[in-house]
């Protein structure tokens, strides 16, 4: 892995996976501010899908794979995003959120608010 401060060029298609060397996607762009000149947010592309994650879960590159914190049970957790379309605000504390619970959190899911347990 590159040495902390080192640059090291991101690409399009880049394969993404996690500490554990779990395959989570692809990078599938970098969304930096106009007047920013570092990005805030990339594109993960995973199984088809683009989901907006903020660029403080890149850990760094490792044998031209991106290396991010996050565990492959939060993947689904981060806000879809539609192709060309610029995140809202709203996404972008979603994101947030989703990043900063971590592991804690990586039991809750979408799928389980259904769930009538004992009910």
């Amino acid at each position: 892995m590159a040495a902390e401060g080192d640059e090291v060029p991101l690409s399009e298609g880049m394969p993404v996976e996690n500490e554990d060397g779990i395959a989570l996607g692809r990078l599938s762009a970098l969304l930096v501010e106009e007047d920013e000149e570092q990005a805030e947010f990339f594109l993960l592309d995973a199984k088809g899908t683009e989901r907006l994650v903020p660029f403080e879960a890149i850990l760094g590159v490792g044998d031209g794979v991106l290396i991010v914190d996050i565990p492959a049970e939060n993947v689904d957790r981060f806000p879809k995003l539609a192709k060309d379309a610029e995140p809202t605000d709203d996404e972008m504390q979603l994101a947030y959120d989703v990043f900063d619970s971590g592991a804690s959190d990586s039991d809750d899911s979408d799928d389980e608010e259904s769930s009538d347990d004992g009910l």
